[in-house]
């Protein structure tokens, strides 16, 4: 098996971003596609190339793992993929009450 779409096996998007993963092998095959030890797609017999379209996943870190499967054996590759809570790049705090600091209440 080998990975062609995102050729590292390390992956890392913020909750909610779509990812696809692609991965292809020199026979062949079926080819099923797991999240987390749980098959989410399997192709037809006899095919050398499967591509799936993750929505997004859960917080965390997930294995993305392909299997190619025919008469003469098994194969598999697969992506460790980190998916993190994106933060702004710049926060700002706005009083739009007028109300004062708590340090400043004390004066």
């Amino acid at each position: 098996m080998t990975r062609v779409s995102l050729a590292n096996p390390d992956v890392g998007d913020p909750v909610g971003a779509e990812q696809e993963f692609t991965a292809s092998c020199d026979q062949p095959a079926t080819l099923t596609v797991y999240l987390d030890d749980e098959p989410v797609y399997q192709s037809e017999p006899g095919v050398q190339e499967v591509s799936h379209t993750f929505q997004s996943a859960p917080l965390g870190e997930h294995t993305v793992r392909v299997v190619a499967a025919n008469e003469n054996g098994s194969g598999e590759n697969y992506w460790t993929w980190s998916v993190f809570v994106s933060t702004p790049d710049e926060v700002s705090l706005i009083d739009k009450n007028g109300t004062v600091a708590p340090e400043e209440a004390e004066e």
